[in-house]
């Protein structure tokens, strides 16, 4: 806090060359933090006290910054697939390419990629906040998936469901498979339905066992104690 504290500080007093050493002491990701933060929640109220200000900011941002401010915006509209259409246009319009969701490479929220924004899991229709926690966690501890069985595999049961699978393929975030969007559709449903069954049964197989085991053991004190 101290630190956007400092650089918007500097900005109003010094002017924009003032704020460029400041800014690349800090991550990419928190650039794009700051931004939104500073558009949506309290720094608005004390920094933002007239129109004019709030043009030289944005003037600021997109000259030294325009990846990052366009994906701090696209993450401020996220479940309105209208406005984030109109700023995925707008980055394309000024040579910015926002990349399609990726189950390997893309979080919940637009992140930037070099020069480019990976578009965020979070705004794929039917996919909540559940699902996303879930690929980022099973993709962190299992692996990168390799398929859309691997995928359904390494996932928790209560994490996925058909029609998030179903969005997330229709989005384009498997295309890295190399496999028709068509043929991953046409398996869908049976390839989760059958994954979810095996991984059912097994715990209850492991349960039958543990169960089994501790009945061998209550019959081993009975006999000792006769």
């Amino acid at each position: 806090l101290g630190l956007l504290i400092q650089l918007y500080d500097d900005f109003f007093t010094y002017g924009y060359e003032s704020c460029v050493d400041i800014n690349y002491r800090v991550t990419r990701d928190f650039r794009i933090d700051v931004i939104a933060a500073l558009y949506y929640i309290n720094f608005r109220r004390w920094i933002f006290f007239n129109i004019e200000k709030d043009k030289t900011v944005s003037a600021y941002f997109m000259k030294y910054y325009p990846v990052e401010y366009i994906a701090a915006m696209l993450n401020s509209v996220m479940g309105i697939s209208e406005k984030v259409s109109g700023y995925i246009r707008f980055a394309e319009s000024i040579g910015i390419q926002v990349l399609s969701p990726d189950i390997n490479e893309s979080y919940g929220k637009f992140t930037v990629k070099g020069d480019t924004i990976r578009f965020g899991l979070g705004s794929v229709k039917n996919v909540g906040l559940n699902v996303v926690n879930g690929i980022v966690e099973s993709r962190e501890k299992k692996g990168r998936f390799v398929s859309l069985y691997d995928f359904c595999n390494k996932m928790e049961v209560s994490s996925i469901n058909k029609r998030a699978s179903e969005s997330l393929i229709k989005a384009g975030a498997f295309d890295g498979f190399k496999t028709f969007r068509s043929q991953m559709l046409a398996v869908n449903e049976k390839m989760l339905d059958g994954i979810s069954n095996q991984k059912k049964k097994n715990i209850e197989g492991q349960v039958s066992l543990f169960s089994t085991f501790d009945n061998t053991e209550e019959d081993r004190k009975s006999t000792r104690l006769n």
